[in-house]
């Protein structure tokens, strides 16, 4: 299933923008929480359906395979690989 452009684009602005993000924090967790962050979308202006967050949402999961990556990973992913690696 495509994902709608328009969905893409909240996340997107709720990623940079305080209030919106705010906002979401503040949305409880349980059987409503779908209709909630979808509302919010909507009313900034965002066209997308309940569904089409829930199916996005699920796409982001991460899979079976996933990894959580220990300290000394994370570091060198982000840049400490220089200094991990005995280099300064």
């Amino acid at each position: 299933m495509p994902t709608n452009p328009q969905i893409v684009a909240f996340m997107e602005r709720a990623a940079v923008d305080p209030a919106v993000k705010l906002r979401l924090e503040a949305v409880a967790p349980g059987p409503r929480h779908a209709e909630s962050i979808t509302s919010i979308g909507n009313e900034l202006g965002y066209s997308f359906t309940v569904e089409e967050f829930v199916a996005l949402r699920e796409l982001m999961k991460p899979g079976p395979d996933a990894v959580a990556l220990d300290d000394k990973a994370l570091d060198a992913v982000a840049g400490g690989a220089v200094f991990y690696m005995g280099f300064s």
